[in-house]
């Protein structure tokens, strides 16, 4: 433990043909289930045409779900910002609390994270 633990969740998986062999059945799954029940809906037209619609309605919703999931980050931003500053007006008044230098490392990561993602997208 410490000031500079790195917390993220991993969101891809790599591995070699050596790994893949020792684990034969293992599996990793993103939204399967989403892109199956959108890839499985019948429509009529050429293959090309009903390509383009299926990959057309996927984006729409995976638009919907990012939006759901990081559309607040304007705010979730200033609300870093805000507790990072009366984290560190805390820290201030009790230079040796560790508990409250451990926060304000929480805090600073997550507002980085929060102004990285929005900078990206």
């Amino acid at each position: 433990m410490g000031n500079n633990r790195i917390l993220c969740k991993l969101d891809r998986m790599l591995c070699n043909q050596a790994w893949s062999n020792l684990f034969p059945r293992w599996k990793y799954k993103v939204m399967a289930r989403v892109v199956k029940d959108n890839w499985d809906q019948p429509l009529d037209g050429d293959p090309l045409f009903q390509i383009g619609s299926k990959l057309r309605c996927l984006k729409s919703w995976l638009k919907e779900w990012n939006t759901m999931v990081f559309g607040q980050n304007k705010q979730h931003i200033l609300e870093y910002f805000a507790r990072v500053e009366a984290l560190q007006l805390h820290l201030d008044s009790e230079i040796d609390n560790e508990d409250a230098a451990r926060k304000l490392t929480k805090a600073n990561q997550l507002q980085t994270s929060a102004v990285n993602y929005d900078k990206e997208h």
